[in-house]
């Protein structure tokens, strides 16, 4: 498999894994993929990377087949709920108290 024999040329080329890891770092600065800190959490000014993996999870395919078998109807929810304005209002009342 191609991916296994690109993990072991990262692996046994520790400087290249770097390389990559920087890279990936800068592209996702760059795409907006960025969190505030835990040590500034009010500050726009201070920001890290939010985290991402460099390879494909392995994922089993029973998960998978399942999570694909739910998708459509979690879609239908996520979009009905989005449409509801009072459900909206009523269901995230008490999160302006925590902000």
């Amino acid at each position: 498999m191609a991916t296994e024999a690109i993990l072991q040329r990262l692996i046994t080329n520790p400087e290249r894994l770097k390389d990559l890891v920087d890279k990936a770092k800068d592209v996702a600065l760059q795409s907006g993929m960025v969190i505030r800190t835990k040590e500034k959490p009010n500050s726009s000014e201070v920001v890290t990377y939010y985290p991402f993996s460099l390879f494909p999870t392995p994922v089993p395919k029973a998960a998978f087949l399942q999570a694909l078998a739910v998708q459509t109807h979690f879609n239908t929810l996520v979009d009905k709920i989005s449409q509801d304005p009072d459900f909206l209002e009523e269901a995230l009342a008490g999160v302006c108290d925590y902000a």
